[in-house]
């Protein structure tokens, strides 16, 4: 028997159709339903037979884990998955969005979770008696469903419902990245890409000045290359290897480059700074920001007043404390005076950045 089909706005989900498509789910039988990324086919988790039905219509064994899928990351709480500290990150930077997370669970198991952007299945999840297990509903081998005609063609037996949420944005499954501890590893590749999932898990150094023209870009520029020198690695690998290195300014525009004395000293000590363009601060750089450094009690000032909790994260960056005076305007030995002092604040802090624990790249 074919499936019966729900059509549903997928900007507006009518509360009665999801509350039907919900109570297919709670009868122990399978619903496909839309997500940005493609159609997926679900049952409840703590319904065994239903769990049965998922496993025969896309031949898996039982060896093969799938998917829980929640409409909230409350949901996860009592699944007994261990969150750390980058898959919290990832979760932070892509979700809702089509980014599945393998997460270690008590007893040495893993679990996937997904927390898709749709509101058609969010809707559907969150109205659901239980858990959800779904899989993109295709048959084994064949490419995964855009639309909801597609997944009728594909089973045109074997799920009970299929809800019509219009066609699938992405059209292509989500990125599937595991986390273990701070260490990740990219098992799929998705729209979220593997340099994305590096620069959201990675911890944060920022600094600050007020024009983000000579003294934060060039602190910037000099931490990367003092750090990957000590690590082996180009500066450019530096988020694969867990420290994402940023600058703005308090009343920084983003016009302009840096100043032309900074641009030449750094490319002296082997950084560059030809393509800098000034970043102004905001609140979603400070909150975000793991270690902040400020060039003056000014610019310490007007980080507090973006986030009281990152008076905590922010201290000036000058040895002992002391303010860094503003080369803008002065002449070449004034910007290489800046520079000494800015290297000297950066060895003194660089030891206790290196030492503590960030997150890793591994291949899986």
């Amino acid at each position: 028997m074919p499936p019966r089909v729900l059509v549903v706005d997928a900007r507006a989900p009518e509360a009665d159709r999801i509350a039907q498509a919900a109570r297919v789910l709670d009868a122990g039988a399978l619903l496909a339903f839309p997500t940005e990324t493609v159609y997926g086919v679900g049952a409840r988790g703590d319904l065994p037979e239903a769990m049965a039905r998922l496993r025969a219509l896309k031949e898996r064994p039982d060896s093969e884990r799938f998917t829980l899928h929640v409409g909230d990351p409350a949901q996860l709480v009592g699944e007994h998955v261990t969150v750390s500290e980058t898959a919290r990150r990832l979760m932070e930077a892509f979700w809702p969005g089509p980014l599945t997370l393998i997460l270690p669970c008590e007893g040495g198991d893993t679990l996937g979770v997904r927390y898709p952007a749709h509101p058609v299945a969010q809707a559907i999840l969150r109205a659901a008696g239980g858990p959800v297990y779904a899989t993109s509903a295709n048959p084994r081998g064949q490419p995964p469903p855009a639309t909801a005609r597609e997944v009728a063609e594909y089973f045109p037996e074997g799920i009970e419902a299929l809800v019509d949420g219009g066609p699938a944005a992405i059209r292509q499954a989500s990125t599937i990245v595991a986390v273990e501890g701070e260490t990740w590893a990219v098992l799929r590749e998705g729209l979220v890409s593997r340099d994305m999932i590096a620069r959201a898990a990675a911890r944060r150094v920022l600094f600050v000045c007020t024009g983000n023209s000579c003294r934060s870009p060039m602190a910037q520029a000099l931490f990367e290359v003092l750090v990957s020198r000590r690590l082996g690695i180009k500066p450019s690998d530096l988020a694969v290897h867990g420290l994402l290195v940023q600058a703005a300014g308090t009343s920084a525009l983003p016009i302009g480059g840096a100043s032309e004395h900074a641009c030449r000293i750094i490319r002296e000590k082997g950084g560059d700074l030809s393509a800098h363009v000034p970043t102004p601060l905001t609140r979603d750089l400070v909150e975000r920001a793991d270690r902040i450094y400020a060039m003056s009690n000014v610019h310490l000032e007007r980080i507090r007043r973006f986030s009281e909790s990152a008076a905590a994260r922010a201290r000036l960056l000058a040895p002992g404390g002391g303010e860094m005076a503003d080369p803008i305007g002065g002449d070449e030995a004034e910007y290489r005076a800046c520079a000494e002092q800015i290297e000297r604040g950066i060895q003194a802090v660089l030891d206790g950045i290196l030492a503590a624990p960030r997150p890793k790249e591994r291949r899986p």
